[in-house]
């Protein structure tokens, strides 16, 4: 069915040649991709006997592939354009020369249309990618107070295609079916395993903060000793990674190797032997490990108040379950910089993959004309962008910046504060 109504969507000159079999299958299915401009084009191409229209595969290359961008599709005014223009000497259309520096004026003017379209209250406005085919076949007119969306098309000659006012045909057959409509659901911005990998991070540093904080400490164990924790029986948290990059990457960080330095200097004041485990209390998967109470006890009892104090820090820092209240509570208590244990790593950005969160990164570290200039550009070249700033750190705002989820509170678009009601009485202990 949506062959055929892509067929029967053609130029009907085309269409017409087609049926009369003067033009073959496989170059017809890429004509169904081609914009009604495009497809024009080729059919002056493909009546005319001095000149050569492309077929079947090259057609396709002829299509997407091309690098010449006639300046009849720029959407900006060409007397503020830099760059070179060149013309053709068999017509009367001119072209860019330089087809990047063409992309970036076309996204800036991109960036503004967006914007014009969402202050006029349309609720969706779909960027498609650059050469990125928009199926008109599979969608159906809706108004914009219906929830309509506005497509817009880019193709690889920067013609720019606009459609408004459209719903999925499958959105239409829910409605018609009389289904009740939901709201749009809002696609996280971290995915689970960009979750955990800031979580354990975060975590990491806090914990590693709270070893000199023993006034928050006593309390803080007070508090899970009276009302109960996720963690207490007693059991040190798995600090489970959900695959081998994140476990690397924190194991590597400066908060965790700083953690295990403290490891061994408890283990050394109680004079145990950790026997090949990366934690003093007991995890729950730990089947069968255990201490002789009595005998840490005794050693215990012979020790200074500093001495147990540090081993205690040690224990409820240990025991601080990741990705809970309480590690961001406590990030805002203790002040945890980040910047001093962690920075932006290779796993942090394969994990990155909102394109709307990378570009208001791009925004953040290079500037709101560079966003501008990259909101059409793909994800693997916005990170691109964020990585080489992250290097050079030539601008002021570059010296001390983190990524949001790396400071406290906790600033993610789609992620709450969970925090805010609590910081109210547990800030009048310190």
């Amino acid at each position: 069915m949506q062959q055929r109504l892509a067929i029967a969507n053609l130029y009907a000159p085309i269409l017409n040649a087609y049926r009369r079999e003067e033009i073959d299958p496989a170059t017809i299915r890429h004509l169904t991709m081609a914009t009604k401009k495009q497809q024009k084009a080729w059919w002056k191409l493909f009546r005319s006997e001095d000149t050569y229209a492309p077929l079947g595969r090259s057609l396709k290359d002829w299509l997407f592939g091309g690098q010449h961008i006639p300046v009849s599709n720029a959407l900006f005014d060409l007397e503020d354009y830099r760059g070179a223009i060149i013309g053709d000497l068999f017509g009367d259309e001119r072209y860019f020369a330089d087809g990047t520096l063409f992309w970036e004026y076309q996204s800036r003017a991109i960036g503004g249309m967006i914007a014009e379209y969402r202050a006029e209250g349309w609720q969706d406005v779909v960027l498609l990618d650059v050469g990125q085919h928009w199926p008109c076949w599979d969608h159906v007119p809706c108004d914009k107070a219906d929830g309509g969306r506005v497509y817009i098309v880019c193709a690889a000659d920067g013609e720019i295609s606009v459609h408004e006012g459209y719903i999925t045909e499958k959105e239409h057959a829910k409605r018609s079916r009389g289904e009740k409509q939901t709201e749009k659901p809002v696609r996280p911005e971290l995915t689970k395993a960009m979750g955990n990998y800031l979580a354990l991070h975060r975590h990491a540093a806090v914990r590693t903060e709270l070893l000199a904080s023993e006034g928050i400490v006593l309390r803080l164990a007070l508090a899970q000793m009276i009302a109960g924790s996720a963690l207490w029986t007693v059991n040190a948290d798995p600090h489970k990674a959900h695959t081998e990059a994140i476990a690397q990457s924190v194991g590597g960080s400066a908060s965790e190797q700083m953690f295990a330095q403290e490891r061994e200097a408890v283990l050394g004041l109680l004079e145990l032997d950790g026997g090949g485990h990366d934690t003093l209390v007991p995890k729950a998967s730990d089947y069968g490990r255990s201490h002789d109470t009595g005998a840490i006890f005794a050693k215990l009892c012979a020790m200074m108040d500093g001495e147990v104090n540090r081993i205690f820090a040690y224990v409820v820092a240990e025991t601080l379950p990741a990705g809970s209240d309480l590690v961001e509570t406590l990030g805002m208590m203790l002040g945890v910089d980040m910047g001093r244990f962690w920075a932006p790593d290779q796993t942090f950005f394969d994990l990155l993959r909102d394109k709307e969160a990378i570009n208001a990164i791009v925004a953040e570290v290079a500037g709101d004309d560079v966003a501008k200039v990259r909101v059409s550009s793909t994800a693997k070249v916005q990170k691109e962008v964020i990585q080489r700033c992250l290097e050079d750190k030539q601008t002021a705002e570059m010296q001390d910046w983190q990524p949001r989820p790396a400071t406290w509170p906790f600033r993610c678009k789609v992620i709450p504060s969970v925090v805010g009601s609590r910081l109210g009485c547990i800030t009048k202990l310190q």
